[in-house]
């Protein structure tokens, strides 16, 4: 029974991970879609390139994450997604701007 517990958390994860990809890549669940979302993550000031790789990542990863696969490695590139998605904001923060100013002009 102890063995359950984490495959149901990288299930959990997994589900979580592939929503919210499914929404940037295919629009799913009300999402912007691929163009849609690469041109949003340009407009606050992503390279397109990075937006592409940070929709791919979240879209794939997550169903790797649900079925097992490459877990660890998954796991070191959502950090990375994380880190480039709060890192902008925390440093503005840091800087005195307001975590909601998402405006890159």
């Amino acid at each position: 029974m102890a063995r359950l517990g984490p495959l149901g958390i990288r299930r959990a994860l997994g589900v979580i991970f592939f929503a919210h990809g499914a929404q940037k890549m295919l629009g799913w669940w009300g999402g912007a879609g691929f163009s849609g979302t690469v041109e949003a993550f340009t407009k606050q000031g992503m390279p397109a390139p990075l937006a592409m790789l940070v929709i791919a990542a979240e879209f794939f990863g997550g169903m790797g994450v649900f079925f097992g696969c490459l877990t660890l490695g998954y796991l070191a590139m959502a950090v990375s997604l994380m880190l480039t998605g709060a890192g902008p904001l925390s440093i503005d923060a840091l800087r005195g701007g307001k975590w909601t100013d998402l405006d890159a002009g």
